[in-house]
């Protein structure tokens, strides 16, 4: 329910209609200073299938629609081995995949990536946005948004505006959420590292493999017994 996401999470994001409107709207402030179609490099990570499948949809929808004329999405792929210090923290793309998780319980962690010194898509470096401070719009946001440590609830309203500014100027697209679902795995997941918040379950230490998964009846059985002991150990605590 926050404001300034409102219109975001209220609306379907793709439009068709819109996309064509300023397609045309480029063309006409880009003719004669560019060459069309516009080359736009969308380099990933070929170690897995599926990303591959999300990158081809992209270039599908975006030149089926807007035409190969305007736009050609040049899609590379490229090893698994440094492929975020090859690709993503060198800034070598034009569109990139990129995903994020939170590493604690506030909103300024989804901030991380994009703030000066990130390493997403450096917003820090556009010739536009820069105000009367010399900082760039999303920094102040940013830097208001942590200075409000008093009203938790404005505090999330102005992470919210910098959020939002990211999404109306196009430096991110947000697509999809991870986590749930159902998952085959031969790990007991009441025997990992735990934390509300990273990656902390994806460690493998202390882990034991299983003679067979859990179904779901062991795994609620487990689970309720993993939550009694983990209530009575933060009592204690």
């Amino acid at each position: 329910d926050l404001k300034p996401l409102k219109k975001f999470s209220d609306t379907e994001s793709f439009d068709e209609k819109l996309a064509l409107e300023y397609r045309d709207k480029a063309i006409e402030e880009l003719e004669g200073e560019v060459k069309f179609p516009v080359i736009v490099y969308m380099p990933y990570n070929s170690g897995g299938t599926e990303w591959a499948k999300r990158v081809q949809i992209i270039e599908q929808q975006m030149e089926n629609l807007l035409g190969t004329d305007y736009i050609d999405i040049v899609i590379d792929p490229k090893p698994p081995t440094n492929f975020l210090s090859e690709v993503r923290r060198s800034g070598k793309y034009g569109f990139l995949e990129c995903n994020w998780g939170p590493d604690y319980a506030d909103p300024e962690t989804y901030t991380d990536p994009f703030y000066p010194g990130g390493t997403y898509n450096f917003p820090e470096f556009v010739e536009d946005y820069t105000e009367e401070n010399g900082e760039k719009r999303y920094t102040n946001l940013v830097d208001a948004a942590r200075a409000e440590v008093h009203d938790i609830a404005k505090r999330y309203e102005l992470f919210a505006e910098a959020e939002a500014f990211l999404i109306e100027e196009a430096f991110v697209i947000p697509y999809g959420i991870g986590g749930g679902g159902y998952a085959a795995s031969l790990f007991n997941p009441f025997e990992s590292q735990y934390s509300p918040f990273g990656v902390s379950s994806s460690r493998y230490k202390g882990q034991r493999l299983l003679a067979k998964p859990m179904n779901t009846e062991e795994y609620k059985k487990q689970l309720e017994v993993w939550e009694k002991e983990r209530a009575k150990a933060l009592k204690n605590q």
